[in-house]
């Protein structure tokens, strides 16, 4: 038998005491049907990389966003970037004065 890693990336909200019993409840009652699923084999890991962005970055291209915003900035650019341009820091300024007008 072989072990392989899977990556389930999607968004729940769920209400809950703290970030233990979020994750716990949402692993019991989530639908991983409507979730992307990634499924590779960890001998292949260098064959792919992932480039992380965070919302303090967002943040320190457009200083003017609160943390939600800088969330929706994200958001917005995982699901709907162009991936012949990709994101960069000038995606990011764009994307962000589309969203919550131009500063």
């Amino acid at each position: 038998m072989n072990t392989y890693r899977v990556t389930i990336s999607s968004t729940i909200d769920v209400e809950a005491d703290n970030e233990d019993d979020a994750g716990a409840y949402a692993a019991e009652c989530f639908d991983f049907g409507s979730a992307d699923i990634d499924v590779c084999d960890p001998d292949e890991e260098d064959d792919e990389i992932s480039i992380v962005w965070h919302i303090d970055d967002v943040k320190e291209q457009c200083k003017w966003l609160t943390d939600e915003q800088a969330r929706d900035v994200l958001h917005n650019l995982k699901h709907k970037h162009d991936a012949c341009i990709g994101i960069n820091w000038d995606v990011i300024n764009v994307k962000a004065n589309i969203l919550f007008g131009e500063r």
